[in-house]
């Protein structure tokens, strides 16, 4: 009985060093000197003020900078990932810039790095959320196909923020779920999903599809008239089988092909080396065609 135990506490105590490691591999080299205190955060609960505070609130800087405030023109409001909060390019380029720039319109951009439909779901799900940001005339959601993923697993395993908000369909219902797998776990997880193992397409379109109509449902119940723009910047095969049922809901489907046509690696448009996150010239392309169809 006591060797049970022995090898019993063994095996954990190797699960725990192996998950750590895999924790500490996926830090950005910047903050892997914190690792052992943020891997005791990781594991932590998060607080509901926590989350308010980061997401509702954008305490300390979370978001983008309000473009254009001042303007009596009715605002655009901006969902996303790092494509629209603008990652390795400069301030006076990324999208929600470009935009104000070129509508003078007051732009706010919620957007952040490997944020999901799930992030933009929970801000619009809270009541408060709309005594911040005034009405805006148009929402707009910027997708990529890796957001299908992302509703299961986070962008990043290894950092805390990415776990914290998360949604199960279950009994024909949408509810917030808390739980958190292991690190390892979600590790490998991760690896099955990039190898297009153990996925399940039907299930992946309704739950894509059950986030955004919710997200409607309450833009329409405190925002009546508001425009709900899907626009989908890459990768649109995994949201093309529920467009039908997103045009039937009220939704407006724009595809960046179809108006600012270029291959997703393009160097002019892309930052390049396989990094398709658009470049310094992408947006200065994109909006003014964009605005134009939304006209």
């Amino acid at each position: 009985m006591r060797k049970i135990f022995i090898n019993f506490i063994s095996i954990i105590f190797i699960l725990i060093v192996f998950d750590f490691l895999v924790f500490y591999q996926g830090l950005p080299s910047e903050i892997k000197n914190n690792a052992l205190s943020l891997y005791k955060s990781f594991y932590s609960p998060v607080s509901e003020k926590e989350l308010y505070d980061k997401y509702i609130l954008g305490k300390n800087n979370f978001y983008r900078k309000a473009e254009n405030e001042d303007s009596k023109k009715r605002p655009i409001l901006l969902f996303g990932c790092s494509f629209v909060y603008g990652h390795k390019i400069s301030e006076d380029k990324i999208m929600s810039h470009v935009l104000a720039k070129y509508t003078n319109r007051p732009v706010y951009n919620r957007a952040k790095h490997g944020f999901g439909v799930q992030n933009m779901l929970y801000q619009l799900q809270n009541e408060n959320f709309y005594k911040i940001i005034p009405q805006p005339e148009y929402i707009i959601y910027t997708y990529i196909g890796d957001h299908v993923r992302r509703l299961y697993q986070p962008s990043i395993v290894s950092l805390k923020e990415y776990y914290d908000i998360r949604y199960s369909f279950k009994q024909g219902e949408l509810k917030q779920n808390t739980e958190k797998d292991c690190i390892l776990s979600a590790k490998i997880k991760m690896l099955f999903w990039n190898k297009g193992l153990f996925i399940n397409d039907k299930k992946n379109d309704e739950l894509l599809k059950q986030h955004f109509l919710l997200s409607k449902k309450y833009v329409d119940k405190y925002w009546p008239g508001t425009k709900f723009i899907i626009f989908i910047y890459l990768d649109g095969s995994n949201i093309e089988n529920i467009i039908p049922d997103l045009i039937k809901a009220g939704f407006i489907i724009i595809k960046r092909n179809d108006i600012a046509p270029f291959n997703d690696y393009d160097p002019n448009y892309s930052l390049g080396n396989g990094d398709v996150h658009p470049n310094e010239r992408a947006w200065d392309y994109i909006i003014p065609k964009l605005t134009e169809r939304i006209k």
